[in-house]
């Protein structure tokens, strides 16, 4: 605005509306500066914060001397030094809060994990539910044990101790993840979803077919047994050979962790809760997968999740769903224990793929996005929150619109220098009249 200088001197002892309407025609010539803050602004500032400070020093140091003479401490009268044991209690006092708010947070975080974690073993199906999806079959222990097509842990370690001509074929059916960890000696590779797809020649042979407990391997053996396939399950899996303390190509198997171990990958043992997920939405670009069965996908999951149910897809469907996901921050939404696992076996197949796998989500049903009011609520809400000043400018930007249209823009706007000009009068001719009583 420096360069409009020589047209203010210009404008001296011009008629008012001459002054306006000259103004409002400079005003696109106008430059933007940058403002430089004063010197009384720089060092108010600096001595506001200062007093604020002396202010909290002040309240503290007051506190701690009303609780020392509470606890018997007597300060020497004109001493000009403060007694150590104030200095002691103080720091004490300091030590002891933070200890107490670091206590506070541990434990926070402790029940915040313990939450998470919980997902992590909380059965797929509850008392009195029912699965959603019938291509979906769960048999319990029980179940496993009374039903003709399974097999004894024992009877399998008696066929691997015997002789190789009576051996049987051994099929380990589970993720290509948990076979990489270690298997049963001898055994062949394929995952559950592909077995009855693969072109394996049964006929005249005895299958026996284990998993992780046995639901994946009892299910295809039942299907292989429909095709008058000699075919066994492990009932109880590889669970409870390892369990049994019975050997496995893998011997790192030490500890209930190592059960149903994957190979390491980043982000494997992530856990992710509500307040985290939420700053990953609010950032953007962030993708989420969800490995349920369709049917559990479809009764409810998170905004724009991908199904990926890897239980049920072939190796070729699978890695077909993959590649058809974004290289960008991935989350697995997870709601029990069977779509947490999967879910940290989809995030090493992410992995091995180029996708940057974030962890599991473990309390999707937290999150919750509240839908958008209807029409006439927002213009309803608008009209409720309008203050009387924003009242005020809307009415005056109509009018000016309304008086632009009726009388030209350089008409509006001096009607609307003289309007201001006559609203400040009273205030204008008060100010000279106490100038000239001075």
């Amino acid at each position: 605005m420096c360069g409009t200088g020589k047209y203010f001197r210009h404008f001296s002892g011009q008629p008012f509306y001459r002054v306006t309407v000259s103004l409002a025609a400079l005003l696109p010539m106008a430059t933007p500066a940058a403002a430089i803050p004063s010197p009384e602004l720089v060092i108010g500032s600096v001595s506001s914060l200062s007093q604020v400070l002396a202010v909290g020093f002040a309240f503290v140091s007051g506190a701690t001397a009303l609780l020392a003479r509470k606890f018997g401490v007597e300060f020497p009268p004109n001493s000009g030094r403060v007694p150590l044991r104030l200095v002691l209690f103080g720091l004490a006092l300091i030590i002891g809060l933070g200890a107490v708010n670091l206590w506070q947070y541990k434990a926070a975080k402790s029940a915040n994990l313990a939450r998470m974690q919980a997902t992590l073993v909380r059965p797929a199906q509850f008392k009195g539910t029912q699965i959603k999806d019938e291509t979906l079959k769960e048999t319990s222990f029980t179940a496993q044990e009374d039903s003709p097509l399974s097999i004894t842990t024992d009877a399998v370690q008696a066929l691997l101790d015997g002789p190789q001509s009576n051996r049987p074929m051994l099929f380990d059916v589970r993720e290509t993840g948990e076979h990489a960890m270690g298997s049963l000696p001898g055994a062949r590779h394929v995952r559950f979803p592909d077995f009855m797809n693969e072109s394996i020649d049964l006929k005249g042979k005895q299958a026996i077919l284990f998993c992780h407990n046995g639901n994946r391997s009892s299910e295809t053996c039942a299907d292989l047994a429909a095709r008058g396939v000699d075919c066994k399950f492990v009932a109880g899996g590889i669970e409870k050979w390892i369990v049994e303390g019975r050997a496995l190509s893998d011997a790192k198997v030490t500890s209930l962790s190592d059960l149903r171990a994957l190979p390491a990958y980043p982000n494997k043992d992530r856990l992710i809760d509500s307040a985290g997920f939420s700053k990953m939405i609010d950032a953007g670009n962030l993708q989420i997968v969800d490995t349920r069965y369709p049917k559990d996908f479809a009764a409810g999951h998170l905004p724009d999740a991908i199904n990926i149910p890897v239980r049920s897809l072939t190796t070729k469907a699978l890695q077909s769903r993959i590649a058809a996901l974004e290289k960008k921050p991935t989350v697995a939404a997870c709601y029990d224990r069977r779509s947490c696992f999967m879910a940290q076996v989809l995030g090493l197949d992410l992995t091995q793929n180029g996708i940057d796998y974030q962890g599991r989500y473990t309390t999707p049903w937290d999150y919750f996005v509240p839908p958008k009011p209807k029409p006439h609520v927002v213009a309803w809400l608008a009209q409720q929150n309008t203050t009387l000043w924003q009242k005020s400018i809307h009415w005056l930007a109509g009018a000016m619109v309304q008086m632009s249209q009726a009388v030209g823009v350089v008409g509006a706007v001096f009607a609307l220098a003289v309007l201001s000009r006559v609203l400040i009068l009273p205030i204008a001719l008060k100010s000279e009249r106490d100038q000239m009583v001075t």
